[in-house]
């Protein structure tokens, strides 16, 4: 009885030591598919820029289908930042997986699968390979073209477009449950852009990026006339100055500025090349007035922004009959609130204004530090946040004894001087003695510098 009782221990040892090589050498054989799948992957052909700098395939985390003899890899994938996407009547769930197969030739091919799943947030249990939702799934091969489009009510296929022609997309086959259909729903693509304000992040405003259209499967009681996609959708990313994935997507008070925020670049044919010889008909030891201009964005309002988009303010120097009136610009078209560009000093003769402050009788003192200022910033940088041409209109009447304070916007959605904010500083300000005000409005004066 011993004796087989060892000899029963003895099979199970070489029993157990063989499922362990088994499952070790099977469990090396699946590593070495995956690294291998991943070495042959990339995304830097991919059409859309967002998906090619921000998908993550996750490589350790998949489902392996095997079907009719061929294996597939359903990889799953993150944003390096967090996305949505809402109209403010129905929001769009959107879910990447990364599909791998072999070929014939034994090399493995790609499709990126999209999922767009209405009013349904439940994604951690999704699988191309058990549909069980209501939505649509785009396949897109790795150059971000789109191959095939399928739509899916509670698991089953109601419709599928296929592309027999890249940039063609057309219906394979008509759906026959109810009454829902395809149709083309536009996304307008924001990056969130935030301030970090006292230790905390606040959302300031969103920029527009770009702009894209899907078709989308969808069901009677949320199209046509009424319904959810009347509007055009937004589709939100948190920036790079934003609070490190816990987005504040589709805020309450949205502040999209899109292009709205751009300032313009000088006008090449008006740049003020060498503000020395621009400035040197005045007589630095004789006095002088200062004109301060405002074009403020919404006329009598201190709007940041209006119809005369983010405003402007500029200065002339008038001492007899020579005058020079100027003002600050980027040399380049800038938009950004957290980046600089050259900025350079431009002609603003004939330039319309809404509000005006002089001061008369400058010294000539004073005067010099106006034409040493004004030549500092013509070489310095432009910045929307720190040094704009508002900056330098309240620079220019501080150094003359204007009590102009910072005219910042509320410093949790913009923390620039602006000029609708100075504009009404100046409509208000109980004017010093030898200060004369303007709020008619008009044009400045024509250069008259000799």
């Amino acid at each position: 009885m011993k004796q087989i009782f060892l000899k029963t221990i003895f099979v199970f040892f070489l029993v157990f030591n063989f499922n362990s090589c088994t499952k070790e050498e099977n469990i090396e054989i699946e590593l070495n598919k995956l690294q291998n799948l991943q070495s042959n992957f990339s995304l830097e052909n991919f059409s859309n820029q967002f998906i090619k700098e921000n998908l993550i395939i996750v490589w350790d985390d998949y489902i392996l289908n095997e079907e009719n003899n061929e294996s597939t890899y359903e990889l799953n994938t993150h944003f390096k930042t967090e996305t949505t996407l809402s109209n403010g009547k129905i929001q769009i769930t959107t879910k990447y997986k990364l599909l791998a197969s072999k070929n014939e030739a034994g090399i493995y091919e790609y499709e990126l699968i999209k999922f767009l799943l209405i009013n349904d947030t439940l994604t951690t249990t999704l699988s191309y390979f058990n549909p069980s939702f209501t939505g649509t799934l785009y396949h897109y091969n790795l150059n971000g073209e789109t191959v095939k489009i399928k739509a899916f009510k509670d698991g089953k296929l109601l419709s599928e477009f296929s592309d027999s022609k890249i940039g063609n997309v057309f219906s394979k086959s008509q759906s026959t449950e109810g009454s829902g259909t395809f149709q083309r729903v536009c996304t307008e693509d924001y990056t969130d852009w935030y301030h970090v304000y006292e230790g905390v992040a606040h959302y300031t405003h969103s920029v527009k990026t770009g702009e894209s259209c899907d078709w989308v499967y969808l069901e009677s009681d949320v199209s046509g006339p009424g319904g959810g996609f009347n509007t055009i959708f937004h589709n939100h990313y948190d920036g790079a100055h934003g609070t490190n994935g816990t987005s504040n997507i589709n805020h309450d008070n949205e502040v999209i500025f899109d292009d709205i925020i751009v300032v313009n670049a000088a006008d090449p044919d008006k740049i003020i090349t060498n503000m020395a010889d621009y400035l040197k008909c005045f007589d630095a030891t004789q006095s002088a007035s200062l004109t301060i201009y405002v074009n403020e964005p919404t006329d009598g309002s201190n709007n940041l922004v209006g119809l005369d988009r983010v405003g402007h303010t500029f200065v002339s120097i008038q001492q007899g009959n020579n005058i020079a009136t100027f003002g600050f610009y980027p040399q380049d078209t800038v938009s950004s609130l957290f980046q600089g560009t050259q900025g350079v000093m431009e002609d603003n003769s004939n330039t319309t204004y809404d509000v005006s402050l002089t001061i008369n009788n400058i010294s000539s003192s004073a005067l010099q530090q106006i034409i040493t200022l004004s030549k500092s910033y013509s070489i310095s940088d432009y910045h929307l946040s720190q040094r704009n041409c508002t900056d330098m209109g309240i620079d220019l009447g501080n150094l003359v004894g204007l009590p102009i304070p910072e005219c910042n916007a509320n410093p949790i959605y913009f923390f620039g001087s602006t000029p609708g904010r100075l504009g009404e500083y100046m409509r208000n300000l109980t004017l010093p003695n030898g200060v004369t005000r303007n709020i008619s409005g008009g044009n400045s004066p024509e250069n008259n510098c000799n």
